[in-house]
């Protein structure tokens, strides 16, 4: 997934080369430093990049494109000046052994926080993040990354305006939601993880309805989204689960949907034929085709 980070910042040139991880990773969109805008827009193969203007920005912003590469086994931030046509300048701020197979990532903006999950490793990492003189880095380079949840296969991560963490388990079939007060709570600071007590189950099935083969997972300050990857016409492509109440379908226009960005009124979720399609937030309209 990559991640881009706004800010007022001068142009810079384009590196030459392309960009050094392989045709699986993952995409993450955001803007430094508001807040979070989109969450993520990722699939199992990319073949291009997808720029989303968001209102508000700067006229020249830096973004910072954060890159997981689980068949290069690294996670990497790429700066890119509005307007340039090159990839940008591409760091790596993590590789093997430290990481194995990174897949999902989600970025808490107002708390600098990135999380990275890694296939091979079954953990969710936490890894502070610093923007200083016009750069992401990470916040200490040398320090080993710190286990946030422990012993889950996920691919796929989101992260809401408020911090909490979520992720979906597809072999469980289920979404977890991880409350930001965990990552402040006295057993984590003294070096556990949030596995156990601090890790819920946000919905499950065959208990709750709209969870099949779940994907992607997004959140704002009212709700979480998921992608379904089995039967999505059927039982909904993107769901959407307000204060508790029951899943609701907000596209049903695909059996098999993987990524997903949302924005303060749209929806953004990307298909098995490698389509991306939006839709109201709220759903009744049917989704529109954006790219293929």
């Amino acid at each position: 997934r990559v991640g881009a980070v706004s800010a007022p910042g001068a142009q810079q040139s384009s590196a030459a080369a392309r960009p050094p991880w392989g045709r699986e990773v993952t995409l993450l969109f955001f803007s430094y430093p508001e807040g979070l805008i989109l969450n993520s827009l990722s699939g199992m193969m990319v073949t291009r990049l997808i720029w989303l203007l968001v209102a508000g920005l700067a006229a020249t912003p830096v973004n910072y494109l954060f890159v997981t590469s689980p068949q290069q086994g690294t996670v990497s931030v790429v700066k890119h000046a509005a307007g340039d046509p090159g990839i940008g300048t591409v760091t790596t701020l993590l590789e093997a052994p430290a990481v194995e197979a990174p897949m999902g990532v989600a970025v808490d903006v107002k708390r600098m926080r990135l999380f990275v999950s890694d296939l091979t490793k079954k953990n969710i990492y936490l890894l502070p993040l610093a923007h200083t003189a016009g750069r992401v880095t990470l916040a200490n380079p040398n320090a080993k990354p710190r286990v946030a949840v422990e012993g889950v296969e996920t691919r796929w991560l989101g992260v809401d305006p408020e911090g909490n963490l979520m992720y979906s388990e597809e072999v469980l079939n289920r979404i977890m939601f991880v409350p930001v007060a965990a990552f402040s709570s006295a057993g984590f600071l003294a070096g556990a993880s949030v596995s156990g007590s601090m890790t819920t189950v946000f919905a499950e099935a065959p208990k709750a309805p709209g969870v099949s083969n779940p994907g992607d997972v997004a959140g704002d300050v009212r709700a979480v989204y998921w992608t379904n990857k089995l039967d999505g016409q059927t039982v909904g492509s993107v769901m959407r689960v307000e204060n508790n109440t029951a899943p609701m379908a907000i596209a049903r226009n695909a059996d098999k949907v993987y990524g997903l960005a949302v924005t303060p009124t749209l929806a953004f979720f990307s298909d098995g034929n490698g389509d991306i399609f939006g839709s109201g937030k709220y759903g009744g309209a049917d989704a529109g085709l954006v790219t293929s």
